[in-house]
């Protein structure tokens, strides 16, 4: 399961957990309120700077759907 960051839309906590592809909202530890995930991408770190192969093929899969 990838790692995503949420935040809490009542106390504005930030947290990291792992979550499934569709689990957008989970509970804050702290006060207990609703958390959104963010939509940044965390895995983009891995994959800058890995070589014009993986962007190609990125792109190649987005040409045909």
């Amino acid at each position: 399961m990838p790692l995503y960051e949420y935040q809490c839309l009542d106390c504005g906590n930030r947290d990291e957990r792992l979550a499934g592809l569709d689990d957008h909202t989970a509970v804050c530890l702290l006060c207990r309120g609703l958390m959104l995930r963010q939509d940044e991408d965390l895995f983009g770190r891995y994959f800058e700077g890995r070589g014009s192969k993986a962007r190609s093929g990125a792109a190649a899969l987005s040409l045909s759907s």
